[in-house]
């Protein structure tokens, strides 16, 4: 971050911090912007350029210059209804200001087991257009799903019409699998059955010009939106391990804000983790994963339900007594508890959040959850587990897929004035 004695790009030293913000020395002024904006993102009402300067630790006079390059590129604009500057010192009364929602927007796309789902965001979070379809789409094949999809996309981007300055920052595809997000390329994703396909030229059908396209692993994006309600906003969970509940089972491990991607952008399929050798068959090939006693198709043919059976109405059976539901979710939460307690012994990190169904079904979950915790995870005395519910929406890869593109603009937001 800038001394107060210089506005410019002075070469400073790189420290670990630095190091772990990504910042490359000498490029000081994008490491101001991204300051800048943020303050910005998480504010809760508008900010003057003299609260800024204040928080941030820069000078005012470069708060001056930076915010007016984001004036001017329509990324901010002066609060509204507001009867008073914010600023009362001396010399002249500040203007407060905050976050365009109508400037800038990002495509989320989702493909996943149960169905798709497309939506246009804005900076602010807000949803501008959602287009969803419920379907069961194990084995379909990738183009009549991509071209459903797209047409889902196409019609979110129909709202851009009614904000003529706006910007598409990009579009990012969320799939349950294993990707390799700068190739744009889905390697495997046992539960739909596709295997080794580019959505390079897929995505670029929906966006021209300076751009952001990314296909991303499901249970990645929308951890973003476990950890802050909007792009670049307050964070809720710093550190955390989330679950995300479909067909199959997905992992994000969260530490300090950074997703835990492993060595070739892949780690996170504790749904693939072995709980019983001699367990039921896979998607995947292998016998006794953990999504075969946990995901959703599993836990509610065990629990003698239909697949797509709602959480509540499956906590009401067990709440009733019914024997077969009580059995078939101990035994899903005894799976998962087993599973998380050497994730969380081999990382550390105790918050676990639970999303999709298995945030339905959190409440008679987390007892068998938390006792194999309790009893495997070497640490529980002094660092106690918290098993938490997080949203059950289907719909959130594509919030998180959207979150994703802002992601890169918050990263490097010089680009795009």
């Amino acid at each position: 971050m800038e001394s107060t004695k210089n506005s410019g790009t002075d070469q400073i030293p790189k420290t670990k911090s630095d190091k772990k913000r990504g910042f490359i020395p000498g490029n000081l002024r994008e490491l101001n912007l991204q300051t800048v904006l943020k303050i910005f993102l998480e504010a809760d009402g508008p900010v003057s350029r003299a609260q800024i300067a204040q928080r941030a630790g820069i000078t005012r006079a470069t708060v001056s210059k930076l915010t007016e390059e984001f004036l001017n590129a329509g990324f901010l604009r002066p609060a509204k209804d507001l009867d008073q500057e914010l600023d009362k010192g001396p010399g002249r009364p500040g203007i407060p200001m905050e976050i365009n929602p109508e400037a800038l927007f990002a495509l989320g796309l989702a493909v996943n087991v149960s169905g798709l789902s497309a939506r246009l965001v804005s900076l602010s979070g807000a949803t501008v257009a959602l287009e969803s379809v419920d379907q069961d789409l194990r084995y379909r094949d990738p183009e009549e799903v991509l071209e459903r999809l797209r047409g889902l996309a196409l019609n979110c981007l129909q709202a851009l019409k009614k904000y003529p300055q706006g910007r598409l920052l990009g579009a990012c595809l969320s799939l349950p699998g294993l990707v390799d997000e700068d190739a744009r390329y889905l390697l495997r994703a046992p539960n739909l059955g596709w295997n080794d396909r580019d959505f390079t030229e897929y995505l670029q059908g929906f966006v021209t010009g300076q751009t952001y396209l990314q296909v991303a692993n499901e249970s990645n994006v929308t951890s973003q939106v476990v950890r802050a309600k909007r792009p670049g906003g307050v964070v809720k969970h710093d550190s955390f391990i989330f679950i995300s509940g479909e067909i199959g089972i997905g992992m994000t491990a969260v530490l300090d804000g950074q997703i835990l991607n492993g060595a070739n952008g892949w780690a996170g399929e504790i749904g693939h983790v072995c709980i019983d050798p001699n367990g039921a068959l896979c998607t995947c090939g292998a016998r006794g994963c953990l999504e075969t006693v946990t995901g959703r198709r599993a836990l509610m043919n065990n629990a003698g339900r239909p697949v797509t059976t709602p959480g509540a109405d499956l906590l009401k059976a067990i709440a009733d007594g019914d024997h077969l539901a009580q059995k078939a979710v101990a035994r899903a939460g005894r799976a998962l508890g087993q599973a998380l307690a050497g994730v969380v012994n081999v990382l550390d990190i105790h918050t676990i959040v639970l999303g999709g169904h298995l945030a339905e079904l959190t409440e008679a979950l987390r007892p068998t959850i938390q006792q194999e915790l309790n009893q495997r995870v070497l640490s529980s005395n002094y660092a106690p587990n918290q098993v938490l519910a997080g949203s059950s929406d289907v719909d959130l890869p594509s919030l998180g897929a959207a979150f994703q593109v802002f992601d890169h603009f918050l990263t490097e937001p010089e680009r795009w004035l």
